[in-house]
């Protein structure tokens, strides 16, 4: 009952902000103009939706959600990425500038133990810290860019995002996970109420604070779900679940690399725009990778109990 009740919360809370942000997104300076690299839009567009998410989620989870433990320090780092998420849709901080917050963000929650201990294949039940903690750091840090990267269509990254927190969901109540199971279900009531907004023709954008957070938050449960000490999960999950922002990085990151691009910046090489580039419409690309998305999530429910290597084949067969 408590479930539904937050994400009954969280979704009224932000259905009934977002017109509210939407009206305050020019005094505030949140307001995504068109014309540049990546942009497909042809009128400006208010960058508040990720605001909406986060008041809306944030509310009911912290009358309901006892902020100890671990739970402190994901807050901390949340806080950290929507911070600098808003100056950069405020100001377009450079990627040095985006980096730094991301990584201090990534740092605040593995010193709190959000860590990938268990990591795939090493057949270690804790894995050394020299190993374990830069790999969970560049998989956050991965993560935050790939989901702010496949926000470039109307409600692409809202709804791949719902359908991964429903999976950390489902994950969490069958390892009896209460506190991830309660983040991930109000997320989606955020999320939904969001995406009322967002979908084709959007009338807002959640901007690189929604964007982020998102990409972080996720990544971070993802780790909480299948890195706890009674989980029963491949520690290759979370590599699915966040399985579509993952392959975008791979794709576009070496490209930019061998181009001398800076890493975080602009472009219509990712995912989605290739995609586009076939001959679908908007609609149609964004219909597609949500297709994408249910068999990644799929394989992953029928997947959890296997082992890394099935994972692993299953998810390099689908790149």
């Amino acid at each position: 009952m408590e479930y539904l009740y937050s994400l009954s919360l969280a979704l009224f809370l932000t259905i009934a902000l977002i017109p509210l942000l939407i009206k305050v997104s020019g005094r505030l300076g949140l307001v995504d103009q068109p014309g540049a690299e990546r942009k497909v839009h042809s009128s400006a567009m208010p960058r508040t939706g990720g605001l909406g998410i986060i008041i809306g989620a944030a509310l009911p989870l912290l009358i309901l959600l006892p902020m100890d433990g671990y739970l402190r320090q994901l807050f901390i780092g949340c806080v950290i990425t929507v911070l600098f998420g808003l100056l950069d849709d405020r100001v377009e901080l450079s990627y040095l500038w985006k980096i730094f917050g991301q990584s201090l963000a990534a740092i605040v929650v593995m010193s709190g133990g959000i860590v990938l201990h268990h990591l795939p294949f090493l057949g270690l039940s804790d894995s050394p810290l020299w190993l374990s903690y830069p790999i969970t750091f560049l998989f956050l840090v991965g993560v935050v860019n790939g989901v702010n990267f496949s926000d470039g269509l109307d409600g692409l990254a809202a709804g791949t995002s719902i359908m991964a927190l429903l999976l950390i969901f489902t994950l969490a109540i069958q390892s009896e996970n209460s506190a991830v199971a309660l983040i991930s279900l109000t997320l989606v009531g955020g999320v939904l109420g969001f995406l009322r907004f967002n979908t084709f023709p959007a009338n807002i954008f959640m901007g690189d604070a929604g964007s982020q957070f998102l990409g972080f938050i996720i990544a971070c449960l993802a780790i909480a779900v299948t890195q706890s000490e009674i989980s029963p999960y491949s520690a290759w999950l979370p590599v699915l679940i966040l399985g579509i922002p993952i392959m975008d990085i791979i794709q576009v990151i070496p490209v930019r690399i061998y181009k001398k691009l800076p890493l975080p910046g602009p472009d219509k090489e990712h995912f989605h725009h290739q995609v586009g580039k076939l001959g679908f419409s908007h609609v149609e690309v964004v219909a597609i990778i949500y297709l994408l998305q249910t068999i990644l999530m799929t394989g992953a429910f029928l997947l959890r109990y296997e082992s890394d290597l099935a994972v692993a084949l299953f998810y390099a067969g689908f790149v």
